[in-house]
């Protein structure tokens, strides 16, 4: 909670964009890599929605939703740099799989998508 904190007071009336693009960047990478306590995700969502960058906003709520579908994941590895990509162009991260016969399947993924939900959702569109 105290780094989110943190983040949200260097975006809140900055007058540096430059300095301000790189808080709500961090905010985002940050969503993706932990969740934050049931005290601040309500408070935390209602800010991202009424201050949030243009592009940012939607990808914090998202992240904020997302992480309370399973509040007691925690991430072990740190951001992928297809994460750091996706985050700073503010869009969505797809996975190409290419199967041994040559099929080949694209699917969107987020932070906390699991390798085991990632397997079913291609077993299930092969049929």
């Amino acid at each position: 909670n105290e780094i989110l904190s943190q983040v949200v007071s260097q975006t809140w009336q900055n007058p540096s964009e430059q300095q301000c693009q790189r808080a709500w960047l961090l905010m985002a990478v940050l969503l993706g890599s932990f969740t934050p306590s049931p005290v601040l995700e309500k408070p935390l969502l209602k800010y991202v929605s009424d201050h949030g960058l243009e592009g940012y906003k939607a990808v914090c709520q998202h992240k904020i939703l997302r992480a309370t579908t399973n509040p007691e994941a925690c991430r072990t590895h740190p951001p992928t740099l297809l994460e750091w990509k996706a985050n700073k162009r503010k869009g969505k991260m797809v996975l190409d799989i290419f199967t041994f016969n040559e099929e080949q399947y694209s699917t969107e993924v987020d932070s906390w998508t699991t390798g085991e939900q990632f397997a079913a959702w291609i077993l299930m569109s092969r049929g």
